[in-house]
């Protein structure tokens, strides 16, 4: 999972790198169709490209990030490439010192860890969604079923789960606090049991709820 991409948007990615050979660096993405601003705000910390001019690049900093790292390879007196994976160089610098109204101490101590190991995925460890009651595809959901997902996103007015059937249901927020329900705290990359409450085969939505205590 790459946070951005959709199935469309990752085939025009391929397809773009078939057509006009490897990437030279993360900022030839902007010119892959389908891929806008906000997209690549998302994706590109994930993308990496090895071999190209700017070895930034093959790393999880963000290049938002770009300048930030020029200012700490300026401090040391080296290039940000000289930078990486130098652990000497890196524990040396005081991340308060590179603190400005856009970048925060933890944003300074962030980049200095992709730095530091800048091959590590910044991602959490993907989990493959144990599916219950042999349940493959949205049209096998039965309401009723208890059901293993992984949260896939959060937002105000519930959260998103992935049922391992091609649909993430919806688990409203009005869940979480119900009377008789299980109270929890959510998180992405969260895994959670599930009941499915309905399934609308029509619209491809799935509303879910939490067990209930026995």
């Amino acid at each position: 999972y790459v946070a951005g991409l959709n199935a469309l948007r990752a085939r025009s990615i391929v397809e773009h790198r078939d057509q006009n050979g490897p990437f030279p660096s993360r900022d030839e993405l902007r010119k892959v169709k389908h891929v806008g601003r906000k997209t690549f705000e998302q994706a590109a910390g994930f993308l990496r490209v090895h071999g190209g001019a700017n070895p930034l690049d093959a790393t999880a900093v963000h290049p938002e990030r770009y300048p930030l790292v020029q200012r700490l390879a300026r401090a040391c007196g080296v290039t940000p490439g000289e930078l990486l994976c130098n652990e000497t160089l890196l524990q040396g610098l005081n991340p308060a010192q590179f603190v400005d109204p856009e970048t925060s101490v933890q944003v300074v101590q962030d980049v200095l860890s992709c730095l530091t190991v800048p091959l590590q995925d910044p991602r959490p460890p993907f989990q493959l969604v144990h599916r219950n009651q042999g349940a493959r595809t949205l049209a096998e959901l039965k309401p009723g079923a208890t059901v293993a997902g992984i949260v896939r996103n959060v937002t105000q007015f519930g959260a998103f789960v992935d049922l391992g059937v091609g649909r993430d249901g919806l688990l409203h927020h009005s869940e979480l606090g119900r009377p008789g329900q299980l109270f929890v705290t959510l998180g992405v990359g969260q895994t959670l049991e599930v009941v499915v409450a309905s399934v609308d085969l029509q619209k491809g939505r799935v509303s879910l709820q939490l067990p209930r205590r026995t």
